[in-house]
């Protein structure tokens, strides 16, 4: 019968780690779950492996081809697939999920594996199973968590590591998705300040060409054409035109444009450095970020 590695957390959350024979990782699973353990890993027994490896017999060691020297590579430490850049909203639901699948007493590669199936995005799906093969294989959650930083930022990966370290992952997780509902509802405060102001902007070049409307309507009252209602509408129509395929006209779709565009490349995940130092930089939002910052390294302290 197979050995298995194991670490698990008692009911006072003291991190236990042990060895036992049994049929398969969830029989080993089962077993500590009957004795209020919670499981953290489980995985073939390193010790056992190695018996069996010197245990060989030496004509097969030697009948072995010499293998060609290569560059350190890790099997299966590259991303299978590319997702979409995740949201706050993303996060919140993502850890508070996963925190209670952990409670439950499912191993982190169960508890990915869990997550995959409840997924309805394929990209998110497919590297949750890629997540939980290689923490199934020994690797540590957060390091198979930080292949996606589409979905990981490097700050929610650093609280699994915490976690991990520390024996309390479920917490951990509680604590990232705790966090990016504070950030959530932040920006949605800021959100709707920020397009009241940009669509204000934008909106400038219309102004202007609707200034020119009016000079130009009042100026044909004055002339042939303003002795008549339809000569007054012609006036106002050939105006309106001039200004939104004029200068003014012009220059509201290229600040709408921007707007957009540069939206869009900031929501991305690769633009994130940029974007926690912009904020950093602002006088208030700044000052809530380092302390909330300070506040959650104070957290983990705490726990370790």
């Amino acid at each position: 019968m197979p050995r298995y590695d194991f670490r698990a957390l008692d009911g006072a959350g003291v991190l236990q780690s042990g060895s036992l024979d049994a049929g398969s990782p969830n029989d080993v699973v089962r077993h500590l779950a009957a004795r209020g353990l919670r499981v953290q890993y489980v995985g073939p027994s390193k010790a056992a492996q190695a018996v069996q490896t010197v245990a060989q017999p030496a004509q097969q060691v030697q009948a072995a081809p010499r293998a060609v020297p290569q560059a350190p590579s890790h099997p299966g430490f590259d991303a299978v697939v590319r997702p979409a850049s995740g949201r706050d909203k993303d996060t919140y639901f993502i850890f508070t999920q996963l925190g209670n699948i952990l409670r439950s007493g499912l191993n982190p590669a169960q508890a990915m594996e869990d997550l995959a199936r409840r997924q309805s995005r394929r990209g998110y799906a497919e590297a949750f199973r890629h997540i939980a093969q290689l923490v199934a294989q020994g690797t540590p959650l957060s390091t198979a968590m930080s292949l996606y930083p589409q979905i990981f930022a490097p700050g929610s990966c650093g609280a699994v590591a915490a976690g991990e370290t520390g024996g309390y992952l479920p917490e951990a997780c509680e604590q990232v998705a705790q966090e990016a509902q504070r950030a959530l509802k932040l920006k949605r405060i800021y959100g709707w300040v920020s397009f009241i102001f940009w669509s204000n902007f934008i909106t400038l070049p219309l102004m202007g060409a609707g200034a020119q409307t009016i000079d130009a309507t009042l100026a044909s009252i004055n002339t042939s054409e303003g002795t008549s209602q339809a000569g007054v509408i012609g006036v106002m129509v050939r105006s309106i035109i001039a200004g939104v395929f004029g200068p003014w006209g012009l220059l509201c779709l290229l600040l709408l444009a921007a707007y957009l565009i540069g939206g869009y490349f900031m929501r991305q995940w690769y633009t994130r450095p940029f974007r926690h130092q912009l904020a950093a930089t602002l006088p208030l939002i700044g000052q809530r970020s380092k302390g909330e910052v300070a506040s959650s390294f104070a957290w983990h302290l705490e726990m370790l």
